[in-house]
């Protein structure tokens, strides 16, 4: 069953405490972002950071990969959205991107992005 913008909608609208896939899906994100935290803070103790540095290299690969992908799909179901400013798919698309929440996932998830590609060479 393939899931329309409506419904990828409701599930990534959160506070939604009556809808199962929108609770499991603030759960994993939520656990996602803690395991990146202690990462981070784990990856910062050298002993800890030299053994296992490819480890913690691909779980931010994994990281910014799932979170690339709800940006994504955010941005992709923002026209829909009845809260959204503007009365074309091009002018809500606009107004959600330069909204403060998308603003701050944007800076969150750009530098890593940035840094995987920049290893490419």
């Amino acid at each position: 069953m393939l899931l329309t913008q409506k419904r990828i909608l409701q599930i990534l609208s959160t506070h939604n405490h009556n809808d199962l896939a929108s609770k499991l899906c603030d759960l994993t994100l939520g656990v996602l972002i803690l395991l990146n935290v202690m990462a981070v803070t784990l990856e910062s103790v050298p002993q800890i950071g030299a053994r296992f540095h490819l480890q913690f290299h691909y779980f931010e690969m994994l990281s910014i990969s799932i979170f690339t992908i709800e940006y994504v799909t955010r941005i992709w179901v923002s026209t829909i959205d009845v809260k959204g400013k503007g009365n074309t798919n091009f002018k809500r698309r606009l107004s959600y991107l330069f909204s403060f929440t998308e603003i701050v996932d944007l800076i969150s998830i750009l530098p890593s992005i940035l840094f995987m590609f920049n290893g490419l060479d």
